[in-house]
């Protein structure tokens, strides 16, 4: 697994930009290439992972863009992307889990059959709409980074104000979801901020007061994860429920969402 990118404290926040969100991109286009020869749901959850830093980073460094961020042009690949990542984790890790005492059951082997089929059909959805990346814009893309403006700033006070920022961001989605009535969309903001947290308090992290910094990656790490395992949950029923032949509802099911 490819380890965080970290600030460089000496650097320029202009050379920071282009090297963190350079590399970024460049892990995220690594996983795509190799996705069509391998199956391997590792390269699905890394390139995930690289574009969500790619984008923490952008909203970090806040540059003047010139010539048309590539945000547009990768985001179709983003919902295939997706729908395949929640499809490994829901065959190879909510539903063995959830299921693992009765691994060969009917009910598991339909489920695991069932997920199987979509994974495969969203599997190539994903290899088409990657083959439609042309030379022509990952040449932009190179000449992007290198005309990324930033605004000079002084490191530790910028950097210092942009973890408040997410912390206070964090904090006050928490605390609205906790006090209002159940929703799926402000508990997926608080996981989303979580999210940017702790990418954030990684790239940073030389700038950062030490103990600050690993007590709100902790935090921001398992409520990440604690948040990520009730979405799995929630997700494989949504999965399944597009599936031809659904199981049957109990009056604690959720109502049918969409696979999108």
């Amino acid at each position: 697994m490819p380890k965080p990118l970290i600030l460089d404290p000496k650097a320029s926040c202009r050379q920071n930009a282009q090297r963190l969100l350079g590399e970024n991109l460049q892990q995220f286009f690594e996983c795509l290439q190799a996705i069509p020869n391998s199956d391997d749901p590792e390269l699905i959850h890394q390139a995930r992972m690289a574009w969500r830093r790619s984008r923490v980073l952008w909203r970090l460094f806040q540059p003047v863009d010139t010539l048309g961020s590539p945000w547009g042009e990768l985001s179709p690949l983003l919902k295939p992307l997706g729908l395949v990542r929640d499809l490994d984790v829901a065959r190879l890790e909510t539903r063995p889990q959830r299921l693992k005492a009765a691994p060969l059951s009917p009910a598991y082997l339909w489920a695991q059959q069932a997920l199987q089929r979509l994974s495969d059909s969203a599997r190539l959805q994903l290899i088409d709409q990657i083959a439609t990346l042309q030379p022509p814009k990952l040449h932009h893309l190179t000449h992007w980074l290198a005309a990324l403006q930033i605004q000079p700033q002084h490191p530790k006070s910028w950097a210092r104000a942009r973890a408040r920022k997410w912390v206070e961001a964090l904090t006050r989605s928490y605390e609205e979801a906790q006090i209002q009535t159940f929703s799926a969309k402000r508990w997926h903001l608080v996981r989303l901020r979580a999210k940017r947290l702790r990418y954030g308090i990684e790239a940073l992290g030389p700038l950062l007061p030490r103990k600050w910094a690993k007590l709100w990656h902790h935090r921001a790490r398992q409520l990440q994860i604690r948040l990520g395992l009730e979405r799995d949950a929630l997700r494989l029923t949504e999965l399944l429920q597009c599936t031809s032949c659904p199981p049957k509802r109990t009056h604690d099911s959720p109502p049918p969402p969409s696979c999108s």
